[in-house]
């Protein structure tokens, strides 16, 4: 979020970044769509550690 708003200039370098909506984003995507998620990244770590 925080490279798109300063991509788009709407956001400086310096300026706060409020990260409370991409909790509560991550929180209801967890409620929604948790086990999901969690097959997904374990799916991930299983083919990084078979490299």
């Amino acid at each position: 979020m925080a490279v798109w708003l300063m991509a788009a200039k709407r956001r400086g370098a310096k300026d706060p970044i409020p990260f409370g909506p991409m909790m509560a984003a991550g929180g209801a995507i967890a409620l929604i769509k948790g086990q999901a998620v969690l097959d997904l990244y374990a799916m991930c770590v299983a083919r990084i550690w078979s490299l």
